[in-house]
């Protein structure tokens, strides 16, 4: 399955708790109904409230906003028709479900063996009973269009309305709905709808509510919590999340042509992390449009090893530390900015096994390593001892973008902090100095390594570095002059040792602007929307941490929204450009060798200026703990004080 088949139901997931009603509560909670083999959950647990207050959210208005309403259409039919399993399974529609809970909603996907994984739906439909019924009768006509019928059975006092229906390959379907305690339960399995109304009685230990995982996220994020309750609440057992959901895609894949990366990481340790969710919030303290906790449970494997988990989990060593302050030569006008802690030594020390699989080859690590040390054609580097020695503890992400927005406008540097400047900078030449396609460039007092196609390497550029004079003149004034009239170079990645860090950057001019106005120019730290939700997260969760992250919503959002609107997001270069393009490109447009398919017809978008108020300012902090990471994030609205 491609990453996009377990998103997908994510996507359902999360649609569906923006289109229900009312607060009243009924019924044993659904957590306590569900199966222990439930990978995947969500609920609300007022949705009548969720669904007012997300429509107050400055997101909600832009979805409402008129010169936005025929690409939310658009957007509408496509997840329809995208993601149809809740239709399939359970003979509903996100718009049958309005109106129709009175209190808690729950959605979730169930684990079988050998089989299709199931869908459950729990609705408190107290004082709603006719529109219960309406719901019930419109999932009959769904399944008579397919050729099913309903029938009715008792079952300890309560009825039963069982649904068949045909399915592919000459199999039945069948989908049970019942009505207990004012709970209106649907569940496309007999036998699971019978063992969740034995538990109604409330002395079941095989569901939910007693996974260790599910009890240990919920709660963790309810102590965060503190007195403010969940809007929101979501659980996945992550590894069994995605092979039950791969069960539900529409279309299936006949054969495999990639690597199953899910499978690889399973199987090398990372089975370690039991369950992922928490607890979602909008609108709180009057500028917070939303908040989340979430919290990663991944218990040792040994407590006695300090390094807890098993194969490559083991990499995964994050240690708390005091600040996190933006470096100083992270520039104000930074987009987006994300920044942690790791020990670096260990994740290269535990990467093998992840590597070997990776490569299909039990020894591709260490061969890996012998080579770049030992190979006469190699660049005769110990890089252990020589590299990842000098390099410290803490790892930085910012990006930026150029105007007018491209497919390649993105701008990125990636830092790693060094504990001995001058030994990596004399390693990575060592390096460099014989690698094909690189070439030595120097920008002022910094040595760069520039990455240029090959029939360039052997040219000399005219490259124009703000800053700096241009490589190949002296005359930095004269090559000012000129800068409007020549044809920029086509960007290429470049990499330095400067201002305590190894720096790899998306092109050299980007490095050379960071480089150039170290010192001159205002710094992200000092920007009045970074200090806002700095102190935002330093009240929710005061202390050290292991991860931090800021980010300009509009400035981040901008590119995708223009490409979008252009019909050229499947051409983006950017991070999340070439992440979604992996996750959207269908197997047969992979096996032809063609740029997918932009599936959202984006030419009905107005211009950004005309939505760019929606979009606040956001941010992030982790803990790491001893059983994994507790995650909390909010985004601010744009015109808070």
């Amino acid at each position: 399955m491609k990453v996009a088949s377990h998103c997908s139901q994510i996507s359902t997931l999360s649609w569906l708790v923006f289109l229900v009603a009312a607060p009243v509560i009924a019924g044993p909670p659904s957590d306590t109904l569900l199966p222990n083999s439930t990978k995947g959950y969500v609920s609300v647990a007022q949705p009548a409230e969720f669904k007012d207050r997300w429509l107050k959210t400055q997101f909600g208005q832009m979805l409402n906003d008129e010169v936005m309403q025929p690409f939310v259409e658009d957007l509408r039919k496509q997840l329809h028709e995208e993601y149809r399993a809740v239709e399939d399974k359970l003979g509903i529609t996100w718009d049958d479900l309005e109106g129709v809970p009175a209190g808690e909603l729950s959605l979730s996907i169930i684990e079988r063996k050998d089989r299709d994984a199931a869908l459950a739906i729990t609705i408190d439909v107290t004082d709603h009973k006719q529109q219960a019924d309406g719901l019930l009768a419109a999932v009959e006509k769904r399944f008579a269009a397919r050729g099913g019928r309903k029938q009715t059975s008792e079952a300890g006092g309560t009825t039963l309305q069982v649904f068949t229906a045909p399915v592919a390959g000459g199999e039945q379907q069948t989908t049970v709905y019942f009505l207990k305690d004012n709970l209106l339960c649907g569940v496309d399995d007999r036998t699971l709808a019978d063992a969740m109304l034995n538990r109604f009685a409330g002395n079941a230990n095989d569901n939910l509510a007693s996974v260790a995982a599910y009890k240990a996220v919920m709660e963790h994020c309810g102590r965060e919590a503190k007195e403010l309750r969940p809007e929101a609440r979501w659980f996945v057992e992550p590894f069994g999340f995605i092979f039950a959901a791969r069960t539900l895609q529409k279309k299936r894949e006949t054969q495999r042509t990639e690597q199953d990366f899910a499978k690889i990481l399973y199987e090398n340790g990372f089975d370690a992390i039991k369950g992922v969710g928490g607890y979602v919030n909008q609108l709180v303290d009057g500028h917070i449009e939303f908040m989340h906790r979430t919290r990663v449970y991944a218990p040792p494997v040994d407590d006695e090893d300090p390094l807890r988990w098993t194969k490559s989990m083991r990499m995964l060593q994050m240690p708390n530390v005091a600040g996190f302050e933006p470096q100083s030569f992270v520039p104000r006008m930074t987009a987006g900015f994300r920044t942690f802690s790791l020990k670096i030594g260990d994740a290269f020390d535990n990467v093998g096994p992840l590597f070997d699989a990776i490569q299909e080859h039990e020894d591709a690590w260490a061969n890996t390593l012998d080579g770049w040390k030992n190979d006469p054609y190699g660049p005769k580097v110990d890089v252990r001892n020589e590299m990842v020695a000098h390099m410290g503890e803490r790892i930085t992400l910012f990006t930026g973008y150029e105007m007018p927005v491209s497919v390649d406008s993105e701008r990125s540097l990636f830092a790693i902090e060094t504990s001995n400047e001058k030994a990596l900078r004399e390693a990575l030449e060592k390096w460099m100095k014989n690698e094909p396609d690189v070439v030595r460039r120097e920008l002022g007092q910094y040595i760069v390594w520039e990455r240029v196609p090959p029939k360039l390497a052997d040219e000399e550029l005219q490259l124009d570095v703000p800053g700096f004079a241009p490589l190949g003149s002296d005359d930095e004034e004269e090559a000012a002059n000129e800068e409007d009239d020549r044809e920029r170079v086509l960007p290429n990645s470049a990499i330095t040792v400067a201002l305590g860090h190894l720096m790899m950057a998306s092109d050299i001019e980007y490095l050379g602007e960071i480089l150039e106005g170290f010192g001159q120019r205002e710094r992200l730290a000092s920007s009045p929307d970074y200090q806002q939700v700095l102190g935002v997260l330093n009240q929710l969760t005061p202390g050290e941490r292991s991860v931090m992250e800021f980010g300009r919503s509009d400035e981040e959002f901008r590119p995708i929204f223009e490409l979008i609107r252009q019909g050229k997001m499947p051409e983006s270069k950017s991070i999340l450009g070439k992440l979604l393009n992996k996750m959207l490109t269908t197997e047969q447009e992979r096996h032809d060798g063609v740029l997918r398919k932009q599936q959202i017809d984006g030419s009905s978008l107005p211009s950004f200026e005309a939505v760019r108020r929606y979009f606040g300012p956001h941010g992030g902090v982790a803990r790491s703990e001893n059983d994994g990471w507790l995650f909390t994030g909010v985004m601010l609205n744009k015109e808070a004080p």
